[in-house]
């Protein structure tokens, strides 16, 4: 069973935390890649602020002293492309907020990674710091939500 941190965050808050689990050591994984990329060993982790213009979607967090050979991989449907295994692998899901004029959706942080594995620890280590960040902010129902985010959405505009 895995963990999760759900929460609210847009534009310069969530650069804000993709900036943080970057000084923390993190670097990020896409959740699909082009097969031949994976299988030859040339898949690059990359710093999370890369994703910061991003719109949606879920980036996959790996402490930059794990290889990356540690993640897996699996083809999908159509071979030429893989999806990643966070189940079986050292990684913390990180999901980008989205948003649609003044609605901002949920997203979280989620880890599922094996407990006793030789990399566990480090990665569960890297996903409380995270957790630890976003749980200082104000707490809306079940998630955390950026104090800005919660200013802009309530004022009904954004920046």
């Amino acid at each position: 069973m895995g963990r999760a941190v759900y929460f609210y965050a847009i534009d310069k808050e969530l650069n804000a935390l993709l900036q943080f689990t970057q000084d923390t050591g993190l670097l990020a994984l896409p959740p699909f890649v082009p097969t031949d990329e994976y299988d030859l060993g040339d898949l690059k982790a990359v710093p999370p602020v890369q994703f910061k213009d991003a719109e949606g979607g879920t980036i996959y967090l790996v402490p930059k002293d794990i290889p990356v050979v540690e993640v897996f991989y699996k083809p999908t449907i159509d071979p030429s492309e893989s999806y990643i295994l966070p189940h079986v692998s050292p990684v913390i899901e990180f999901g980008l907020s989205t948003h649609e004029e003044n609605t901002v959706y949920q997203n979280r942080i989620y880890i599922c990674a094996p407990l006793y594995e030789l990399y566990s620890k480090p990665v569960y280590n890297a996903y409380n710091r995270i957790a630890r960040y976003i749980k200082k902010w104000p707490k809306a129902g079940k998630a955390y939500i950026a104090p800005e985010t919660y200013k802009l959405a309530r004022n009904k505009k954004r920046s």
